[in-house]
């Protein structure tokens, strides 16, 4: 089983009642270093609203962590990327690209890479698993 985060983590989108909380960094006030979670706080169908939270706002809150969901076409890139698997297929030069600087991507900025595209992040993630390519190959193919 694994543990619960002790704080929101960047690239994961939270939910409470019907709120939800679009993690992208979590870091130190310049000023005073207290910990804050930046992000977007919105309702499904209403505009997002920029915000900050800090460690009262996680341990009060009762957030409930999202799973990233991976459309059919991310899975098909990635198996193709990764693998050259025949449920795959080539992604367009944008995405292309975009996969080939991933693989070169040191932590911190790979972590960037997964809040700006926490889809591809998951199916990489996924990708690298017991059984993960066979769930790709799933996802690719049901969609």
């Amino acid at each position: 089983m694994s543990e619960q985060p002790a704080f929101f983590q960047p690239g994961t989108t939270y939910l409470r009642g019907r709120w939800r909380f679009q993690c992208l960094a979590a870091a130190p006030n310049p000023f005073n270093k207290e910990i804050r979670a930046v992000g977007f706080l919105y309702r499904p169908d209403e505009s997002a609203s920029p915000i900050a939270l800090d460690p009262d706002d996680w341990a009060t809150g009762r957030w409930e962590p999202q799973p990233v969901h991976i459309p059919a076409k991310t899975a098909a890139h990635v198996l193709w990327h990764e693998h050259r698997d025949a449920n795959g297929y080539p992604a367009g030069s944008f995405t292309a690209a975009l996969l080939a600087l991933w693989d070169q991507a040191d932590d911190a900025n790979s972590a960037r890479l997964a809040a700006a595209w926490p889809d591809y992040a998951a199916a990489r993630a996924l990708a690298t698993t017991t059984d993960g390519l066979n769930h790709l190959r799933t996802i690719a193919t049901t969609n």
